[in-house]
């Protein structure tokens, strides 16, 4: 007797999957059920039909996104899927989460397969499907009415095919289909930041989420001794608890100061704080992405109009 709804995701998900504990300092992982992240949830709580995702680097949206479509691919009838993901070893290793999800659920409600492969697996009595490749692969099967295709890490997709590969997987998707692009910043000017920008400006009918690193709870380091915080700091907490409500503990500024011993500017790429400069930190620039950083931290809420955001309206008869 089952003591969950098998219909919604946020009940099913965390009784029947199993998934690999991030790796220990000894770079040892264990199977444990697959227990909901904040992130997680906020996503599959708050997501539509047509979404795209920017986040810090392993996260864990690719997995609660790929939970979220496991779920229907386990539940519903006629599924059709695609993932296609930035190289081979990615793909394999959310083959292999898929292949994880299935053989550890109850025999009760685990479909049967009547074959796999290295990319797709078929489970003939709900007549669906999941095929998984990377964008790099010169023989993507992408098929005919998809109803869910997961786009991942897709601005370290080859740009030579970056486009067309969108074009092909994006329209073969129904309106009421699902798609979820999402992926780590990595510069301005390829597929990935256009669309995210674009969805941001509402000019194409896809929802932008943006994750930033605190949202991870793996992201914190051990404390030991009182933390004076530095001006920069300050604002950056001051900002997280005006932006997400959330309180930045001592654990998670401490993580924030190896990685940017760490990484330098690059930890405004590999963990990004605003969905602004974090396209800026991966380019040369004339400014000083960092400089900019501080500043964007300070800025209240405007009103927007259009394309502009206002701060203070013009006061007639003055000179300002």
């Amino acid at each position: 007797m089952l003591n969950f709804d098998i219909t919604d995701p946020l009940s099913y998900i965390p009784n029947v999957f199993f998934v690999l504990s991030k790796a220990d300092e000894r770079g040892r992982s264990e199977k444990v059920p697959m227990k909901l992240w904040p992130l997680q949830e906020y996503y599959l709580r708050n997501r539509t039909h047509r979404d795209i995702i920017l986040k810090n680097r392993q996260a864990g949206s690719s997995t609660g996104i790929l939970a979220g479509n496991s779920h229907a691919l386990f539940t519903i009838p006629y599924e059709r899927q695609i993932i296609i993901t930035h190289d081979d070893e990615t793909s394999e290793y959310l083959l292999q989460t898929v292949h994880r999800f299935h053989t550890n659920l109850p025999p009760e409600i685990r479909p049967k397969t009547d074959w796999k492969s290295g990319s797709r697996i078929k489970f003939p009595k709900l007549d669906s499907y999941i095929y998984i490749d990377s964008a790099k692969s010169d023989s993507i099967g992408i098929g005919h009415g998809l109803t869910r295709a997961h786009l991942s890490e897709v601005a370290k997709w080859p740009s030579r095919k970056e486009w067309q590969l969108y074009a092909d997987i994006s329209q073969t998707v129904p309106v009421g289909g699902y798609i979820t692009i999402e992926s780590t910043p990595q510069g301005r000017g390829n597929l990935f930041a256009q669309l995210y920008q674009a969805a941001k400006r509402k000019e194409i009918n896809y929802k932008a989420f943006f994750f930033a690193w605190w949202w991870d709870i793996t992201c914190h380091r051990p404390v030991t001794d009182a933390l004076t915080y530095t001006k920069e700091e300050q604002q950056l907490i001051d900002y997280v608890k005006r932006t997400d409500n959330m309180d930045l503990r001592p654990e998670q500024i401490a993580f924030r100061r190896e990685k940017n011993r760490e990484l330098k500017d690059y930890f405004f790429q590999e963990y990004p704080e605003n969905d602004i400069d974090c396209w800026l930190s991966s380019e040369q620039n004339v400014f000083d992405g960092v400089a900019i950083k501080r500043y964007l931290q300070q800025i209240q809420p405007g009103r927007t109009e259009g394309y502009l955001t206002i701060w203070k309206d013009v006061i007639g008869g003055e000179i300002l």
